[in-house]
């Protein structure tokens, strides 16, 4: 009965009536075919009305479901609304105790990768790995094999790649985009992966005439298997400091060669035509200082000390002036020029290794000022009254805020235990911290769990210390008033005696 008076109000309302049979004036009934027509359209209006009433009635219900829900939280009580945030809370904690989880594999990973032992450990297998290139390139050349092609070298050489790339894999998951963001990391990258071409081209070329075809590409990339051994400039900041030191100097070191050529080009002038001509069928002196590129050469040797005393012996014949021109221009430049070149990449290779210092200090200066303004940012959020403290109960409401909890994972604090943050941060159990406090105590609690645990021991060490000091404080002023009414009572026995 419910259902069709809906119908009949929906069709009222839309403007519909229930036709009834067509009457004639006589009061019969219409023919066969006028009822035929009626019952047509009266059946396809109802079955329209009914898809219309069907469709209304859903998206009413629709519509009132969404709407209850609502109203039932909005009328819910208190404890809902806070189970809700709750719960919230809960899962932005959970999803970034997951991502600190992965951070702190990733926080191993790093520790491992710029410890010092895993970096002398790579530089010693590079080491190893040139003393075997150097074992297998002399072995190739006494026993006429080509080592690449025996077992035991392969599957040495075959380890070693295989742990380079271990190397590699390691560090593109600490760093990972920023990998390829450095410069050394591209190229241990390449030398790894021309080693691995070698590999893959000597595994399947295993036909002679295979080997054949592909042979000048395969000693090509051979021999750039020697660059392995650059990569200690990576390992070594010493040997990198020097390196560093001698291409600061070049500009300086540039023009010292320039005066080093143009002191033995007017040397090789003056010899070549006073010694030079004067002795044309003397075949020494003709070997030595025969022509301009003999006598540069000769003059080159002389400045390298190399068997300076034979060079100007034979020039000696020809000429007495030999000898203090010799000693003349050996002063020039092996013990002028040649001292200051040193002197110059010494001083470079100084500026360098201070120029790295300070820009490390200024990285890590850089670093804590962006973790401080992190941690001021939480105390700000945290602080909803603005007066400059922050309670427990302000603590409290601010990880449920997920900026806070971000701020807090970017900063290095471990999730697993923010919780318990606030009691290790008031130490003085004063219920309340200023952003002095907050912030010093949040940067000592960074990183893993053992900062953490660090800290409150010394926390809880200074309340030890602060709680003995009043026990002593108290004991103090007791003992004082112990004293006092023994001296009082002292007084009154005296004053009974004397009377």
């Amino acid at each position: 009965r419910g259902p069709s008076r809906s119908r009949a109000a929906a069709m009222h309302q839309a403007g519909w009536e229930e036709p009834s049979a067509p009457v004639v004036r006589d009061g019969s009934k219409a023919d066969n075919a006028g009822h035929k027509t009626v019952r047509s359209v009266t059946f396809s209006r109802k079955s329209s009305l009914d898809s219309d009433y069907n469709v209304a009635r859903r998206s009413t219900e629709k519509s009132s479901s969404r709407d209850v829900r609502p109203a039932m939280l909005r009328g819910g009580s208190s404890e809902v609304s806070d189970a809700i945030h709750l719960l919230q809370a809960q899962t932005t904690i959970a999803d970034l105790a997951t991502r600190s989880y992965h951070r702190g594999l990733r926080a191993k990973a790093r520790n491992l990768v710029m410890h010092r032992y895993f970096e002398a450990s790579i530089a010693f297998l590079i080491l190893l790995n040139s003393v075997y290139i150097g074992v297998e390139t002399e072995f190739t050349m006494r026993t006429g094999e080509d080592g690449d092609l025996t077992m035991p070298w392969y599957a040495l050489d075959m380890l070693f790649v295989l742990i380079f790339w271990a190397e590699l894999v390691l560090r593109l998951y600490v760093e990972r985009f920023h990998f390829f963001w450095i410069g050394w990391n591209l190229f241990d990258f390449a030398i790894v992966l021309v080693a691995t071409v070698d590999k893959i081209m000597v595994t399947f070329s295993t036909d002679s005439s295979d080997v054949l075809d592909i042979v000048t590409v395969v000693r090509i990339l051979r021999v750039a298997r020697i660059l392995r051994i650059v990569r200690l400039l990576r390992f070594c900041r010493e040997l990198w400091l020097i390196v560093l030191g001698i291409f600061s100097a070049m500009r300086t070191l540039f023009w010292a060669w320039m005066f080093i050529a143009l002191v033995c080009f007017i040397g090789s002038v003056f010899i070549t035509r006073t010694i030079g001509h004067e002795a044309r069928g003397d075949a020494d002196v003709q070997e030595l200082y025969g022509s301009m590129s003999k006598t540069f050469f000769t003059l080159f040797q002389v400045l390298t000390v190399d068997d300076w005393v034979d060079v100007v012996n034979v020039a000696d014949q020809v000429g007495w002036f030999a000898k203090p021109l010799f000693c003349l221009f050996i002063v020039i430049t092996t013990f002028a020029v040649l001292n200051v070149v040193v002197a110059v990449i010494v001083n470079k290779t100084l500026e360098n290794s201070i120029n790295h210092s300070e820009s490390q200090v200024r990285e890590m200066t850089k670093n804590i000022k962006k973790s401080r303004d992190a941690v001021n940012s939480i105390f700000s959020i945290g602080d909803a009254d603005g007066d400059g403290t922050l309670t427990r109960q302000e603590f409290m409401e601010a990880l449920r805020k997920q900026d806070v909890m971000r701020f807090l994972h970017e900063v290095g604090v471990d999730l697993r235990r923010v919780d318990q943050l606030f009691d290790v941060l008031d130490f003085d159990e004063s219920g309340v911290l200023d952003v002095d406090e907050f912030v010093d105590g949040v940067m000592q609690a960074r990183g893993d769990a053992r900062s953490k645990d660090l800290l409150e021991l010394h926390c809880d060490l200074w309340r030890w210390e602060q709680s003995m000091r009043k026990k002593v404080e108290e004991f103090k002023k007791e003992a004082s008033r112990s004293a006092n009414l023994l001296h009082d009572e002292a007084k009154s026995i005296k004053d009974v005696v004397g009377r």
